[in-house]
Parts: structure tokens; C-alpha cells; sequence
């Protein structure tokens, strides 16, 4: 400071010793109570309070479920799948960073990413409302820090499980359930019997407006 300047009240001497300043990485996300999401970061972190992460463990023979198993710790650029009982989540990381995430063979069939301007590529799965859906037609794009399951095949069959696991659906535009007094879990268009989205409007198919759906039968002349 200015020795001279009788004012200003603030001059003197800063002093620190034996002292060390360190850089604690985290990931600080943003999400919605009970709503499976997927991660991947280039830090190892431990599982925070509130929050349960998962690995891939199979799949069942029929590829109806992917099977998942609690982890405590994920290491560097493996992607997990992860559920909260909070809205604000903070990852605090440690470790060395890596520059890109694990191979989808090392973390059974999930493939994550960090920054990315990918969108996810046809016959991959992304995670939405708790179940897997392949990509078929539109191509989602994938956010950063995430994962998808970038195929089926490769992932270890398992002939039964008693853990967790997550439905697979073949469409991500298709239907997938109907809600009991809130109408049908799909977007507007036409669907077909198995409640892929279709375009064609003729012999038997769903219509579904306003998440209300209409069996039509239309016969061709």
C-alpha cells in the first residue's frame, strides 16, 4: 500500500507460510429426484451422499433387461449410471485426470463420453424415463459427460439375476406403456401394434393425440 496516504486504513502486510493451495476438481450436475441419468468424467470420484451409481453386470438372454450393480467408486473415464434422492449433485473428484473415457468392451457394452457435439449413432440405446431404447431413425444428440449403450452385443448374457434391472425397448419413439388415468407415455404420431412409430396409415395401427390413443382398422380398397 501507500505508506503516505493517511485515508486509507488498508495498508500493510499480507503474510502466509507453510501453506499449500490446492485445485479440488468437481462436478457439480443439476437433476431430478428418482430419475436415472448416466456419467462419465475424466476424474476418479466416490459415490456422494444422496446418489447411487451403477455398472453394466449383463444382460438377460432374451435382451428384455439390461442388468446393473451398485458401485462405491468409479475410476477415471468410466461412465455409470447413476440415480439421486436430490436435486443438486456434486461429484468430487480426485486423482489424475484422463484424456479420454474407457472403451465400451472394458465397461460392458457403455460407452461414455465427455465433451461432444456426437450425436448417438443408429442401433445404439440411450437411457430415457428409466429404460434403454435403441436408435432407429432420429438420432438424439448425446450430451456431455454422459453414456449410451453403444450395442447389445459384447455385453455378458446372464441366464437370470435378482438385482436391479432396466427395461430395453427397441424404438425410442415407440410407446411404452400406458399410465393409468394419464393416457399413453408417447408423442403424437401413429404407431403400430408394437409400438414402434410408423408412417403407414393402413390396416391396424394407433393413433395417438393429446396422449390419448385410438385403435383404427383400415382396410385398403
Amino acid at each position: 500500500g501507500d505508506a503516505n496516504n493517511t485515508g486509507d486504513r488498508r495498508e500493510g502486510w499480507w503474510c502466509a507460510t507453510d501453506f499449500i493451495l490446492k485445485f479440488h476438481p468437481l462436478k457439480k450436475l443439476s437433476v431430478t429426484t428418482g430419475e436415472w441419468k448416466t456419467l462419465c468424467l475424466p476424474y476418479a470420484y466416490n459415490k456422494p451422499e444422496g446418489v447411487r451409481c451403477y455398472r453394466i453386470a449383463g444382460i438377460l438372454a432374451d435382451n428384455s433387461k439390461i442388468c446393473i450393480e451398485e458401485i462405491t467408486e468409479v475410476k477415471a473415464g468410466e461412465p455409470c449410471i447413476y440415480i439421486a434422492d436430490q436435486n443438486d449433485v456434486i461429484f468430487f473428484e480426485y486423482g489424475e485426470k484422463v484424456s479420454s473415457p474407457l472403451g465400451y468392451t472394458e465397461t460392458n457394452g457403455l460407452r461414455g463420453f465427455f465433451e461432444t457435439t456426437a450425436k448417438a449413432p443408429k442401433g445404439s440405446y440411450v437411457l430415457k424415463e428409466g429404460a434403454w431404447y435403441q436408435v432407429t431413425t432420429d438420432r438424439p444428440a448425446i450430451d456431455n459427460y454422459t453414456a449410451i449403450i453403444y450395442r447389445l452385443n459384447g455385453i455378458t448374457e446372464l441366464a437370470s439375476w435378482d438385482g436391479l434391472t432396466m427395461d430395453i425397448y427397441d424404438d425410442l419413439n415407440g410407446i411404452r406403456s400406458i399410465e393409468k388415468g394419464n393416457g399413453v407415455n408417447a408423442a403424437d404420431g401413429i404407431y403400430n401394434l408394437s409400438g414402434q412409430r410408423t408412417q403407414a396409415r393402413h390396416g391396424v395401427f394407433i393413433e395417438v393425440k393429446d396422449r390419448q390413443a385410438k385403435k383404427i382398422i383400415k382396410n385398403d380398397k
